[in-house]
C-alpha cells in the first residue's frame, strides 16, 4: 500500500482527506472533464488554476471546494445539472497534462442510459432528440428500426446531453436566423421576433398587436391575423419563447452569474403588463416596444448600437446586483403575455408522484423561482417549460407530455 493511500485511510476525515479527496463513494458520482488522466495521476498533476472552468463555453465544469470528497481546487462536472459538448477547450488550456487532448471518440467519461418508461419514442411518439443531439451523432446513440434510441456503449461519454444542449442549439440557431438579412437577401424571412414575414406569412406577437391596436385605437384586422399564430402556440406549449427563442434571455443565462434572491412575489410582470397597456392606450404609442429592453436588444444586433444601449445595460447590471432573470422574473410584460396565454398549456412538465422524493433539486435549479411541484396561478404563468428541472431530477420523476399541468400518479 502507498504511503500516501495509507495517509488519507488515517486522516481520511481530516484536513489531508479534505485537500486531497478521500470521500471516494461520493466523489465517484462526479466526473473529471473529458481528457481527463487517471485519478490517481490526475490529482497529481493537477494544478489547480482553474483555466478548464474558465475557458468552458457551456460552464459546465466547476472547482471543487472540499465537497462531496473531491479534493479542494480540482475541476468536475455534474452532466445532469449542465453537460459538456465534448469541444475540448479544457485539454488544450491544460499546461501539465491533467486534461490531454483526444479525440471525441476516445471519450470515456461514463454511458448513458434510457429509461425506457419515460422514453417518447417507446411511446410510439415521434421523438429523436437525444439522437440528434448527442455529439457522437448516430454512433453513441443509434436509432434502432429507425426510431429506438439505443446506446452504444462503445462510443458513449457520459457528457449528459439533455434538454438544456437541445435548447441552447434553438436559441443558437433562433439567433443566426434572426441575423441572417444582414448578409443576406432574398430569403424566406425578414424581421425580428417583434414582427416578422417568414414564407410570406406575416408573423407579429401578442404583445405587440395588442399595444399598437391600443394606442391606434383601431382594430387592424392583418394584424389581428398575424398574431394567431404566435398565440396559439403560447396556448399550447407555454412561455417557450423566453426560454428558447428570445435573445436577451440567452444572454442572461450565460452571464456567469449566480442565481440570486429568488423573488417571491411573481405578480409584478402582470402589473407591469398593465401599465405598458394603459400607458400605450393613454400616450398612443406602443410603449414596451419603444423602451423595451428586449426588443432594443434585437434592434441594436440588426441595425446598429444606440441609446438603447442605456435599457441593455440597466438589465444586465440589474442581472449581476440581483441574479440572472430578475428582468423576467419581476417586470417584463412580454414573458406575463405568454404566461398568461398559456397558464392552461397542455406541453407542460408532469410530475410523477410515485417517484418523486421530494428532493428540491428542480426547486433549486430553476432560474424563475418555480417548481413543476407548485400548481398554483402564479408558478403557472411564470414557468418557461425551460427543461432545468428534468434534466436534473435523479428518479426521473419529471418529463414533457401533452397532458397539461397535472400530476401523473
Amino acid at each position: 500500500m502507498e504511503r500516501r493511500t495509507f495517509v488519507k485511510m488515517i486522516l481520511g476525515g481530516g484536513l489531508l482527506g479534505f485537500l486531497f479527496g478521500a470521500g471516494k463513494s461520493e466523489a465517484e458520482k462526479l466526473l473529471r472533464p473529458p481528457g481527463a488522466v487517471s485519478e490517481e495521476e490526475f490529482l497529481a498533476t493537477c494544478a489547480r488554476c482553474g483555466k478548464c472552468a474558465e475557458v468552458c463555453p457551456l460552464g459546465c465544469i466547476k472547482i471543487a471546494h472540499g465537497e462531496k470528497g473531491l479534493a479542494i481546487g480540482t475541476p468536475y462536472i455534474v452532466p445532469v445539472e449542465q453537460p459538456c459538448n465534448l469541444c475540448m477547450k479544457c485539454a488544450h488550456v491544460c499546461a501539465t497534462g491533467a486534461l490531454k487532448p483526444v479525440k471525441k471518440s476516445e471519450v470515456r467519461m461514463g454511458l448513458a442510459e434510457i429509461d425506457t418508461n419515460l422514453c417518447l419514442a417507446r411511446q410510439d411518439h415521434d421523438c429523436r432528440v437525444c439522437h440528434t443531439s448527442c455529439p457522437q451523432y448516430n454512433k453513441a446513440i443509434w436509432l434502432e428500426k429507425n426510431k429506438y434510441p439505443t446506446i452504444n456503449k462503445d462510443f458513449c461519454t457520459r457528457c449528459g446531453m439533455k434538454i438544456k444542449i437541445f435548447r441552447r442549439l434553438i436559441q443558437i440557431t433562433a439567433l443566426i436566423i434572426l441575423l441572417l438579412p444582414i448578409w443576406f437577401t432574398d430569403l424566406i424571412w425578414y424581421g425580428t421576433y417583434i414582427s416578422a414575414e417568414l414564407a410570406g406569412v406575416d408573423l407579429t406577437d401578442p404583445l405587440t398587436a395588442l399595444e399598437i391596436t391600443l394606442a391606434s385605437k383601431t382594430i387592424w384586422t392583418p394584424l389581428i391575423t398575424s398574431a394567431l399564430p404566435l398565440t396559439i402556440v403560447a396556448i399550447i406549449f407555454g412561455r417557450i419563447f423566453c426560454s428558447y427563442i428570445c435573445p436577451l434571455n440567452f444572454l442572461l443565462e450565460i452571464l456567469p452569474v449566480k442565481r440570486k434572491k429568488i423573488l417571491q412575489t411573481r405578480i409584478l410582470p402582470l402589473v407591469s403588463l398593465g401599465i405598458v397597456l394603459v400607458l400605450s392606450l393613454i400616450l398612443s404609442v406602443p410603449i414596451f416596444n419603444t423602451a423595451s429592453p428586449v426588443f432594443a436588444f434585437m434592434r441594436m444586433m440588426i441595425f446598429g448600437v444606440g441609446v438603447e444601449i442605456i435599457l441593455l445595460a440597466l438589465v444586465i447590471g440589474a442581472a449581476f446586483i440581483w441574479g440572472q432573470k430578475i428582468w423576467c422574473r419581476t417586470l417584463c410584460p412580454l414573458g406575463a403575455i405568454y404566461g398568461l396565454l398559456g397558464v392552461k398549456r397542455r406541453f407542460a412538465v408532469t410530475v410523477d408522484k410515485n417517484k418523486c422524493i421530494n428532493c428540491g433539486r428542480c426547486e433549486k435549479i430553476c432560474s424563475m423561482g418555480t417548481s413543476p411541484l407548485k400548481k398554483d396561478f402564479e408558478d403557472a404563468i411564470t414557468c418557461t417549460n425551460c427543461g432545468d428541472c428534468v434534466d436534473i431530477c435523479p428518479k426521473k420523476a419529471l418529463n414533457f407530455t401533452f397532458n397539461g399541468l397535472n400530476d401523473k400518479r
